[in-house]
């Protein structure tokens, strides 16, 4: 025994599935697509904000540096006036985020002395020092034990200034 396919079997058959799509489509946007958009507009006032505060950041790191650069240009103008430009050696300046300071490294050369050193700019306090002096012909370097900031050798000034100058 068939039946026969009638229209208004048609018809019932259409409504249900008409029903069924509707309640699918209904379900899928408060499911799905409502918590995502909601999701989507919270998620981006955080990043807005945190890109503000990393740009606001890189710009007090970029100002920091620049107030350290000036502080140190600063320090080397008075070393000019006092040493004289033939006797500096070329500065570096640095901003040293772990001890929240700004460096100036520079060294003075003369005939008989050479002296290296590493100064916080804002404080002219001497953090690192490397002393040598040469008499009668012979190098000799400043000891340590009267100058707790004095190193003993170039290389371990040059290594010690690294770390300085990496932080």
């Amino acid at each position: 025994m068939k039946e026969k396919i009638t229209l208004n079997r048609v018809i019932k058959l259409s409504i249900i599935f008409a029903v069924l799509l509707i309640a699918c489509s209904v379900s899928y946007y408060y499911v799905v697509f409502l918590p995502q958009k909601h999701r989507a507009e919270t998620e981006q006032p955080k990043k807005d904000n945190q890109a503000e505060a990393e740009q606001q950041e890189k710009e007090h790191l970029l100002s920091t540096k620049e107030r350290c650069r000036e502080a140190g240009d600063k320090l080397y103008q008075q070393k000019i006036e006092d040493l004289g430009r033939d006797n500096l050696l070329i500065p570096e300046y640095y901003y040293n985020e772990g001890l929240n300071t700004c460096l100036y490294a520079g060294g003075y050369i003369k005939k008989d002395y050479f002296e290296k050193s590493v100064e916080d700019s804002l404080t002219n306090k001497t953090t690192l020092l490397f002393i040598q002096q040469t008499i009668d012909g012979e190098k000799r370097v400043m000891p340590g034990s009267f100058c707790p900031e004095c190193v003993s050798s170039n290389e371990e000034f040059e290594a010690r200034k690294q770390e300085l100058f990496s932080k």
